[in-house]
Protein backbone atom coordinates (compact mmCIF):
# COMPACT_ATOMS: atom_id res chain seq x y z
CA UNK A 1 0.00 0.00 0.00
CA UNK A 2 1.56 3.18 -0.92
CA UNK A 3 1.78 6.18 1.98
CA UNK A 4 -0.57 8.28 0.23
CA UNK A 5 -3.10 5.31 0.64
CA UNK A 6 -2.25 4.74 4.15
CA UNK A 7 -2.17 7.90 5.07
CA UNK A 8 -5.97 7.98 3.50
CA UNK A 9 -6.98 5.53 5.69
CA UNK A 10 -5.23 6.90 8.32
CA UNK A 11 -7.63 9.83 8.26
CA UNK A 12 -10.46 7.58 7.88
CA UNK A 13 -10.16 5.73 10.74
CA UNK A 14 -9.44 8.97 12.77
CA UNK A 15 -12.66 10.69 11.24
CA UNK A 16 -14.52 7.23 12.28
CA UNK A 17 -13.37 7.65 15.41
CA UNK A 18 -14.44 11.49 15.80
CA UNK A 19 -17.75 10.58 14.99
CA UNK A 20 -18.04 8.16 17.27
CA UNK A 21 -16.97 10.43 20.34
CA UNK A 22 -19.42 12.94 19.14
CA UNK A 23 -22.05 10.69 18.82
CA UNK A 24 -21.36 9.16 22.51
CA UNK A 25 -21.14 12.93 24.16
CA UNK A 26 -24.23 13.58 22.53
CA UNK A 27 -25.57 10.42 24.32
CA UNK A 28 -24.59 11.72 27.47
CA UNK A 29 -25.40 15.39 26.84
CA UNK A 30 -29.52 13.92 25.97
CA UNK A 31 -29.46 11.86 29.25
CA UNK A 32 -28.67 14.64 31.38
CA UNK A 33 -30.77 16.93 30.12
CA UNK A 34 -33.73 14.32 30.34
CA UNK A 35 -32.60 13.95 34.37
CA UNK A 36 -32.61 17.45 35.22
CA UNK A 37 -36.03 18.63 37.04
CA UNK A 38 -38.23 21.29 35.43
CA UNK A 39 -36.86 24.15 36.99
CA UNK A 40 -37.74 27.67 35.29
CA UNK A 41 -41.04 29.71 36.57
CA UNK A 42 -41.99 33.05 36.10
CA UNK A 43 -44.44 35.21 37.87
CA UNK A 44 -48.47 34.43 37.62
CA UNK A 45 -51.37 36.49 38.88
CA UNK A 46 -51.43 36.02 42.99
CA UNK A 47 -54.87 33.70 44.46
CA UNK A 48 -57.52 35.67 45.76
CA UNK A 49 -55.84 35.91 49.61
CA UNK A 50 -52.82 37.27 47.80
CA UNK A 51 -50.11 34.74 47.85
CA UNK A 52 -47.88 34.75 45.13
CA UNK A 53 -47.72 32.06 42.11
CA UNK A 54 -45.90 30.96 39.59
CA UNK A 55 -46.31 29.56 35.88
CA UNK A 56 -44.12 26.33 35.13
CA UNK A 57 -42.41 27.09 32.34
CA UNK A 58 -41.84 23.84 30.30
CA UNK A 59 -40.24 25.96 27.65
CA UNK A 60 -40.14 29.36 26.22
CA UNK A 61 -43.81 29.70 25.39
CA UNK A 62 -44.93 32.73 26.78
CA UNK A 63 -47.64 31.96 29.43
CA UNK A 64 -51.27 32.69 28.91
CA UNK A 65 -53.44 33.55 31.57
CA UNK A 66 -55.90 30.64 32.48
CA UNK A 67 -58.98 29.72 35.08
CA UNK A 68 -58.70 26.12 35.76
CA UNK A 69 -59.14 23.76 38.61
CA UNK A 70 -57.21 24.57 41.59
CA UNK A 71 -56.05 21.39 43.82
CA UNK A 72 -53.18 19.70 45.21
CA UNK A 73 -51.69 16.03 43.99
CA UNK A 74 -48.36 14.51 44.29
CA UNK A 75 -48.72 13.56 40.98
CA UNK A 76 -49.77 14.72 37.31
CA UNK A 77 -49.80 12.90 34.00
CA UNK A 78 -49.77 14.86 30.93
CA UNK A 79 -48.53 14.35 27.17
CA UNK A 80 -45.44 16.70 26.29
CA UNK A 81 -44.33 16.25 23.24
CA UNK A 82 -41.39 18.12 23.76
CA UNK A 83 -39.83 15.58 26.49
CA UNK A 84 -41.52 12.41 24.30
CA UNK A 85 -39.47 13.30 21.41
CA UNK A 86 -36.42 13.93 23.47
CA UNK A 87 -36.72 10.36 24.75
CA UNK A 88 -37.16 8.85 21.59
CA UNK A 89 -33.82 11.12 20.04
CA UNK A 90 -32.24 9.27 22.94
CA UNK A 91 -33.41 6.03 22.01
CA UNK A 92 -32.25 6.55 18.09
CA UNK A 93 -28.82 7.87 19.01
CA UNK A 94 -28.45 4.65 21.05
CA UNK A 95 -29.40 2.42 18.09
CA UNK A 96 -27.98 3.90 15.54
CA UNK A 97 -24.48 3.82 17.36
CA UNK A 98 -24.60 -0.02 15.51
CA UNK A 99 -23.65 2.03 12.03
CA UNK A 100 -20.82 3.50 12.95
CA UNK A 101 -19.37 0.25 15.25
CA UNK A 102 -19.63 -1.56 12.09
CA UNK A 103 -17.82 1.00 9.89
CA UNK A 104 -15.30 0.23 12.88
CA UNK A 105 -15.43 -3.26 12.51
CA UNK A 106 -14.65 -2.90 9.25
CA UNK A 107 -11.91 -0.70 9.49
CA UNK A 108 -10.39 -2.61 12.08
CA UNK A 109 -11.05 -6.52 9.93
CA UNK A 110 -12.51 -7.35 13.36
CA UNK A 111 -14.69 -10.43 13.31
CA UNK A 112 -17.38 -9.15 16.20
CA UNK A 113 -20.58 -8.61 15.12
CA UNK A 114 -23.23 -6.25 15.87
CA UNK A 115 -25.87 -8.04 15.29
CA UNK A 116 -25.08 -11.01 18.21
CA UNK A 117 -24.98 -8.07 20.55
CA UNK A 118 -28.73 -6.86 19.46
CA UNK A 119 -30.06 -10.25 18.87
CA UNK A 120 -29.10 -10.97 22.70
CA UNK A 121 -29.94 -7.82 24.63
CA UNK A 122 -34.14 -7.53 24.49
CA UNK A 123 -33.39 -3.56 25.57
CA UNK A 124 -31.70 -2.71 22.86
CA UNK A 125 -34.63 -4.17 20.59
CA UNK A 126 -36.81 -2.02 22.00
CA UNK A 127 -34.29 1.03 21.25
CA UNK A 128 -34.75 -0.36 17.95
CA UNK A 129 -38.64 -0.41 18.26
CA UNK A 130 -38.65 3.25 19.25
CA UNK A 131 -36.18 4.88 17.42
CA UNK A 132 -38.38 3.25 14.09
CA UNK A 133 -41.64 4.53 15.93
CA UNK A 134 -40.13 8.29 15.76
CA UNK A 135 -38.44 7.76 12.20
CA UNK A 136 -41.76 5.46 10.23
CA UNK A 137 -44.88 6.49 12.41
CA UNK A 138 -45.52 2.56 13.01
CA UNK A 139 -45.00 0.61 16.57
CA UNK A 140 -41.54 -1.32 15.84
CA UNK A 141 -41.66 -5.70 16.25
CA UNK A 142 -38.52 -6.30 16.00
CA UNK A 143 -38.51 -6.69 19.96
CA UNK A 144 -41.98 -8.22 20.06
CA UNK A 145 -43.33 -6.02 22.93
CA UNK A 146 -44.89 -3.28 21.00
CA UNK A 147 -43.33 -0.74 22.91
CA UNK A 148 -44.40 3.11 22.78
CA UNK A 149 -44.23 5.94 25.49
CA UNK A 150 -46.82 6.74 28.16
CA UNK A 151 -47.96 10.33 29.04
CA UNK A 152 -45.21 12.12 31.42
CA UNK A 153 -45.57 12.01 34.97
CA UNK A 154 -44.66 14.89 36.80
CA UNK A 155 -44.04 15.02 40.92
CA UNK A 156 -45.41 18.00 41.96
CA UNK A 157 -45.74 16.42 45.51
CA UNK A 158 -43.57 20.00 46.41
CA UNK A 159 -45.27 22.23 44.71
CA UNK A 160 -48.47 22.88 47.14
CA UNK A 161 -51.63 24.80 45.25
CA UNK A 162 -51.49 23.99 41.81
CA UNK A 163 -54.05 25.49 39.27
CA UNK A 164 -54.05 23.50 35.89
CA UNK A 165 -55.33 24.12 32.24
CA UNK A 166 -54.72 21.80 28.97
CA UNK A 167 -56.22 22.36 25.21
CA UNK A 168 -56.22 18.56 24.36
CA UNK A 169 -56.70 19.72 20.64
CA UNK A 170 -53.77 21.60 20.83
CA UNK A 171 -52.00 19.75 23.20
CA UNK A 172 -51.17 22.92 24.95
CA UNK A 173 -51.04 22.84 29.07
CA UNK A 174 -50.53 25.94 31.37
CA UNK A 175 -49.66 24.64 34.92
CA UNK A 176 -49.50 27.20 37.94
CA UNK A 177 -47.76 26.35 40.97
CA UNK A 178 -47.73 28.33 44.28
CA UNK A 179 -43.85 26.68 45.12
CA UNK A 180 -41.31 27.40 42.28
CA UNK A 181 -39.62 24.06 43.67
CA UNK A 182 -37.85 21.85 41.11
CA UNK A 183 -40.09 19.32 39.36
CA UNK A 184 -38.98 16.02 38.58
CA UNK A 185 -40.24 14.02 35.94
CA UNK A 186 -40.29 10.10 33.93
CA UNK A 187 -41.76 8.84 31.26
CA UNK A 188 -42.42 5.42 31.53
CA UNK A 189 -41.93 2.97 28.30
CA UNK A 190 -45.32 0.77 27.68
CA UNK A 191 -45.65 -2.39 26.07
CA UNK A 192 -49.15 -4.73 25.39
CA UNK A 193 -51.33 -2.28 24.39
CA UNK A 194 -50.67 -0.14 27.27
CA UNK A 195 -50.94 -3.93 29.82
CA UNK A 196 -46.92 -3.60 30.82
CA UNK A 197 -44.94 -0.90 31.82
CA UNK A 198 -40.74 -1.19 31.43
CA UNK A 199 -39.88 1.51 33.45
CA UNK A 200 -38.24 4.17 33.15
CA UNK A 201 -37.61 4.98 29.65
CA UNK A 202 -34.40 7.13 30.14
CA UNK A 203 -33.36 4.47 32.60
CA UNK A 204 -34.16 1.97 29.92
CA UNK A 205 -32.21 3.43 27.44
CA UNK A 206 -29.31 4.04 29.40
CA UNK A 207 -29.62 0.24 30.32
CA UNK A 208 -29.57 -0.70 26.74
CA UNK A 209 -26.45 1.81 25.36
CA UNK A 210 -24.52 0.06 28.22
CA UNK A 211 -24.59 -3.16 26.55
CA UNK A 212 -22.64 -1.63 23.67
CA UNK A 213 -19.97 -0.97 26.01
CA UNK A 214 -18.18 -4.36 25.90
CA UNK A 215 -17.73 -4.28 22.35
CA UNK A 216 -16.73 -0.56 22.27
CA UNK A 217 -13.96 -2.12 24.69
CA UNK A 218 -13.07 -4.47 22.53
CA UNK A 219 -12.76 -2.40 19.57
CA UNK A 220 -10.25 -0.59 22.12
CA UNK A 221 -12.28 3.07 20.85
CA UNK A 222 -11.69 5.01 23.65
CA UNK A 223 -7.60 4.41 24.40
CA UNK A 224 -6.96 6.00 21.05
CA UNK A 225 -6.27 9.49 22.24
CA UNK A 226 -7.21 11.72 25.01
CA UNK A 227 -10.53 13.03 24.10
CA UNK A 228 -11.61 9.09 24.08
CA UNK A 229 -10.08 8.54 27.24
CA UNK A 230 -11.63 11.41 29.18
CA UNK A 231 -14.92 9.92 27.41
CA UNK A 232 -14.17 6.45 29.03
CA UNK A 233 -13.52 8.28 32.71
CA UNK A 234 -17.51 9.41 31.74
CA UNK A 235 -18.89 6.04 30.71
CA UNK A 236 -17.67 3.23 32.56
Amino acid sequence: MSKRNVRKQTQSRKQVLHGIFAELRSILRQRNNLRRPINKFTPAPPLEDGKPRFYVMFDNTPPRRISGPKLQTEMIQLPDERIQDAVLNLAQSVWHLKDRLNIVIRTKNKSVSVDSVINNNIELQVCADLANSKKHGALGTRSGLFPKLGLVTFDMSKSGVLEFFYKGDAKQKVLIVSNPVPIPYHVDIISDNGNKTLGNSVNYIWEAFKHWWPLISDLDILSSCAEGKFLKTQLF
